[in-house]
């Protein structure tokens, strides 16, 4: 069994004022089981080593130089310890009960197998960073983690996301969607 409930991954490069507020927030989220926070830094060449080593409760993965985004993510993925796994950007604030609501809602519905949230600017506003149906990467992803095995053919990083979905369509995760204006988040 996981040590923790959600490996939240988050992904930096020289943004350093905007991950020391991101890892503010998360230092304050509210997760039932626990959570980890492993940061992953492409490479940066400002202060975000430094505010990295004074902050020793994240865990840290360092590239040598920008690999990208999803080599990144990759990264991070690789070493999660948590039952569930969320990505995050630098820049990303999340309230203090955000994961949980998003966990609560793979908790209520054994359906899906992925969580999004809305997205709001810091003045409230609606972020339009999102789509009624998953992307063509992520339709690609879960169908692949439907199936067992991945088909050859899959890019390298949809057969990642297909591996990090892997663990919640073997406890019987589909993909579904959901109305925006129904919910805060999204169901995929």
């Amino acid at each position: 069994m996981p040590a923790v409930r959600l490996s939240v991954v988050v992904l930096a490069w020289n943004e350093r004022d905007d991950l020391a507020g991101c890892l503010d927030a998360l230092a304050a989220a509210d997760v039932p089981g626990g959570h980890e926070v492993l940061v992953v830094d492409n490479g940066s060449t400002d202060g975000t080593p430094a505010l990295l080593d004074a902050t020793p409760w994240v865990r840290v993965v360092r590239n040598e130089r920008n690999v990208g985004v999803a080599p990144g993510r990759n990264a991070g993925l690789a070493v999660a310890g948590g039952r569930d796994v969320g990505f995050l950007d630098s820049d990303t604030v999340v309230g203090p009960q955000t994961l949980r609501r998003l966990l609560d809602a793979l908790d209520e519905d054994p359906g899906p197998g992925m969580v999004g949230p809305r997205l709001e600017y810091p003045d409230g506003t609606l972020q339009l960073a999102f789509r009624p149906v998953p992307g063509a990467v992520a339709v690609v992803a879960i169908r692949a983690a439907s199936v067992s095995g991945f088909p050859p053919a899959l890019p390298p990083r949809s057969s990642r996301m297909a591996a990090a979905l892997q663990h919640r369509h073997s406890a019987g995760a589909s993909p579904v969607s959901a109305p925006h204006s129904a919910s805060p988040y999204t169901l995929l």
